[in-house]
């Protein structure tokens, strides 16, 4: 079946898909939707009678999870997102028809989202908003879309996300500069989508997450562009040479997220 927008998402909190694809029915009416989950763990129970879930397994880093994933769509626009989100009623739909109306094939949308009760104007979508992307090659005008809805095989065929990043901020970031690097054009929402949650450094389950970031992907990030490394068009395929297992978050194979928090200690 081919669907009108296909919602991609790096996935490990399965204690809230149910809310998740819950709110995406509010949120996208109008047009026919997939959700695509990468995740090391199972459905479940109650979602796997849906036809328009793809679960696609992996244990690997978030940045090579979405590359794995962009290419299992069954839809040519996507929509990448986080598993901690929760829609807005109509925001889906709205957004992809501003995406249609104001985007070419080579452009993207910037979702707007609020984080942790942080609601975020469209500074903050500008590169030189942020004191860390204040580096040599950046354009301080270029736009930051740390959630986006763009074309699948133009994705594809700029080579995606640099899978030496762990996270995804720091990829994305880089995609989103390359692509403007060939003029192309991030057009930020005029309405919010995603409302999520926020663990600030090292609470919950978000320990991995920020020592990716501060340990390992902005200090290459920052590397590259300073010394500009940076090159627009990479290979897709380049997921591949990344480790089967993010150890930073999977030190051993847990079969459930609860085995994961149990195991690690998460504060949840």
């Amino acid at each position: 079946m081919n669907y009108d927008i296909s919602i991609l998402i790096p996935a490990i909190r399965t204690n809230r898909w149910t809310t998740l694809y819950d709110s995406i029915q509010l949120a996208c009416k109008n047009y026919k939707w997939q959700l695509v989950l990468v995740s090391p763990f199972e459905l479940p129970e109650n979602l796997r009678q849906h036809k328009n879930i793809k679960l696609v397994q992996d244990y690997g880093s978030v940045s090579r999870a979405v590359q794995i994933g962009m290419s299992c769509l069954d839809s040519d626009t996507v929509f990448v997102t986080v598993d901690d989100c929760t829609f807005a009623e109509d925001s889906i739909d709205t957004s992809l028809e501003q995406y249609k109306k104001e985007c070419s094939k080579k452009d993207v949308l910037a979702i707007r989202y609020s984080e942790g009760g942080q609601i975020s104007n469209k500074d903050y979508y500008v590169a030189g908003y942020h004191d860390a992307l204040k580096l040599p090659n950046i354009n301080p005008d270029w736009k930051i879309a740390p959630q986006f809805i763009m074309d699948k095989n133009y994705f594809i065929e700029l080579g995606g996300f640099d899978c030496r990043y762990e996270y995804m901020n720091e990829p994305v970031h880089d995609f989103m500069f390359r692509l403007q690097t060939l003029k192309n054009k991030v057009i930020i929402s005029n309405v919010y989508c995603c409302i999520a949650s926020h663990y600030p450094g090292l609470e919950g389950d978000h320990a991995p997450i920020h020592n990716a970031q501060s340990l390992h992907d902005y200090p290459l990030f920052r590397h590259i562009y300073a010394n500009n490394l940076n090159t627009i068009h990479i290979d897709y395929n380049n997921w591949q040479n990344s480790p089967n297992i993010w150890e930073r978050r999977f030190p051993e194979k847990y079969s459930s997220y609860e085995e994961l928090v149990k195991k690690q200690g998460y504060q949840i």
